[in-house]
């Protein structure tokens, strides 16, 4: 499992996401990750994720 992923589901497991958020992030990860990737890494400075901003499936 990649840093990325793991990164996804240990926010859902904190409660930080819900887990349709974290299939979304996922999804998203898969099919654009240039996207996704800088949110990733700046969700830590952010209380409430907007994750339908970044992958409106």
């Amino acid at each position: 499992m990649n840093e990325n992923r793991r990164q996804i589901l240990e926010m859902l497991a904190a409660g930080k996401i819900t887990a349709d958020e974290a299939e979304r992030l996922l999804v998203a990860l898969e099919l654009n990750p240039t996207r996704i990737l800088p949110w990733l890494q700046q969700f830590a400075e952010v209380s409430s994720p907007a994750v339908t901003d970044i992958c409106p499936l």
